[in-house]
């Protein structure tokens, strides 16, 4: 079992610091805090990406009405953010 601190965990998967933070308190990804810092365990991470990969392959309906159209980025990231 493989544990990783919160810099090492930010670097796998290429995150800023924000951004994990925001997964963090989404409930995307699992962490443990142990002494006030947090820890990942790399399984966790790795099954993180998995679905990641996962919902990226999935099509997403369109929100721009009868004429269809492109999601904005940002609703996709949230929306695979759910999965």
């Amino acid at each position: 079992m493989t544990i990783l601190n919160n810099k090492q965990a930010i670097e796998y998967l290429n995150y800023s610091p924000s951004t994990m933070r925001r997964r963090r308190e989404s409930g995307a990804i699992e962490f443990y805090e142990e002494g006030g810092r947090y820890r990942y365990l790399l399984t966790d991470l790795e099954l993180y990406v998995e679905r990641k990969k996962l919902a990226a392959n999935v099509v997403l309906p369109s929100t721009c009405g009868r004429r269809g159209g492109v999601r904005s980025i940002r609703n996709q990231q949230a929306m695979l953010d759910l999965v």
